[in-house]
């Protein structure tokens, strides 16, 4: 499977305490506040919808086996959704770290 092959599409709807705006996105992540409301993920021509309240290890595994394969994550704002992966679903969800070039 080539790079282009292996793209992991991935957007997520987020809830915190602190104003994204305000604080940027980092400090945003990094809040204790901030959680995932759900994510949408589209890899290997499959639809997945995570919910942190019902399919929490299904996803985490998803995840896994994605970076695992080296896939590449293609985000509207890839900035924001490397931020929370990072900083977020890795501490609360156990979610596997994706390197910053593994973004586009």
């Amino acid at each position: 499977m080539s790079k282009h092959d292996n793209r992991l599409h991935l957007d997520f709807e987020t809830r915190s305490e602190a104003n994204l705006k305000a604080v940027g996105t980092v400090p945003y992540a990094v809040h204790p506040s901030t959680h995932v409301l759900v994510a949408w993920i589209i890899w290997n021509g499959k639809r997945y919808r995570f919910d942190p309240t019902r399919n929490r290890k299904a996803i985490r595994k998803l995840m896994e086996r994605a970076a695992d394969s080296g896939a590449t994550i293609v985000a509207y704002n890839w900035s924001f959704e490397y931020s929370i992966i990072r900083w977020c679903c890795t501490r609360l969800y156990g979610w596997p770290e994706f390197p910053p070039d593994r973004f586009e």
